[in-house]
């Protein structure tokens, strides 16, 4: 290889980025050059002003390219088409075809999500994705019949697990409520809308420790952090009453699996877990389990519940008694 030659790959190794096939894969046209990187060596795989569709992407996973290379300069402008997509997407949401644009709606919130966990402290985002998501959220209540079609619709996107994990723990937790009937739609729309930002703390801890086959104690106790995390990037940043900033702050409150995890997490003496954060640690514990990590495998849903049962069973009997009940007819129908 020339001297040239060397100069050039070193220049773009310091310049580029990756970008997931599926956070680009609406684009019909190519708006930058994409690299691809192949037996050491970085080049363009898509031309820029290229015509895109499924036969070149399907083309570029075939040949193993999950991810592409683009300047930071073109990920930005690829972020606000991405942005402007789903401003379109939730205007027409309730036109046409409720199921398919309920698909579209969360893919596209789902492409948007990532670009929040790579810039989480981008205000149009954060604003766009609270705006999009609590419309999302008046939507899913008013067609409650079709939310199991909705949720299966959304678990065959097939999302890297840290973005679908927020929709989907989010999208069960809206189900259950309106289950139960315990809370006006006012309250599980706010309830939904909490849950679906619970784990942007994620975007503090390196992204590596998720791909980990065995973690450590360190790399758990930083994932145990994001908690705390969440509740800093959204505070005074999204209309969120501090109740359920302390909801984000406590939705881990089942991790010990055991009788004293309820009583010992609290975010301050004023504070008390109640009923609210309980089914949000419950949903996002069955989502999370039941979805393998490159850490640890799944379990079933029978094993989850089983986990379960001594710390909420027993001192939240009625309300377990109907997420079980509800989960018979969500998943085994």
């Amino acid at each position: 290889m020339s001297a040239l030659k060397i100069f050039e790959q070193n220049q773009l190794s310091l310049q580029l980025i990756p970008v997931s096939i599926r956070e680009i894969f609406i684009l019909t046209k190519a708006p930058c050059d994409f690299f691809i990187f192949e037996d050491g060596l970085f080049r363009i795989g898509i031309h820029h002003d290229d015509q895109l569709g499924p036969k070149i992407y399907k083309s570029m996973v075939d040949q193993g390219h999950w991810k592409l290379f683009i300047t930071e300069k073109d990920r930005q402008a690829i972020s606000l088409m991405m942005q402007q997509e789903l401003h379109k997407s939730a205007r027409s949401l309730s036109i046409g075809n409720i199921q398919s644009n309920i698909a579209q709606q969360t893919n596209l919130l789902s492409i948007n999500m990532a670009s929040l966990l790579n810039d989480p402290m981008n205000d149009e985002i954060l604003k766009l994705q609270f705006q999009t998501i609590k419309n999302l959220s008046s939507v899913l209540l008013a067609n409650k019949d079709e939310l199991k079609a909705f949720y299966e619709d959304y678990e065959k996107q097939k999302h890297y697990f840290m973005i679908s994990h927020p929709m989907l723990s989010s999208m069960l937790l809206l189900a259950f409520l309106e289950s139960i009937h315990m809370f006006s739609e006012k309250e599980i729309e706010m309830l939904f809308v909490t849950s679906y930002f619970k784990d942007i703390g994620m975007a503090f801890i390196p992204q590596d420790i998720f791909n980990k086959k065995e973690l450590t104690e360190p790399d758990k106790k930083l994932i145990k952090e994001h908690t705390m995390h969440s509740v800093n990037i959204l505070k005074n940043r999204i209309p969120l009453h501090p109740n359920y900033l302390h909801m984000i702050a406590n939705h881990h409150c089942l991790n010990g699996h055991n009788e004293n995890a309820l009583e010992s997490t609290k975010q301050d003496e004023n504070f008390v877990i109640g009923v609210e954060t309980i089914m949000m640690g419950l949903t996002d514990t069955i989502v999370a389990a039941t979805t393998p990590r490159p850490y640890r495998p799944e379990m079933s849903l029978f094993q989850v519940l089983d986990m379960m049962k001594d710390p909420v069973g027993k001192q939240y009997a009625s309300e377990f008694k109907a997420l079980v009940y509800f989960l018979r007819r969500f998943f085994l129908k």
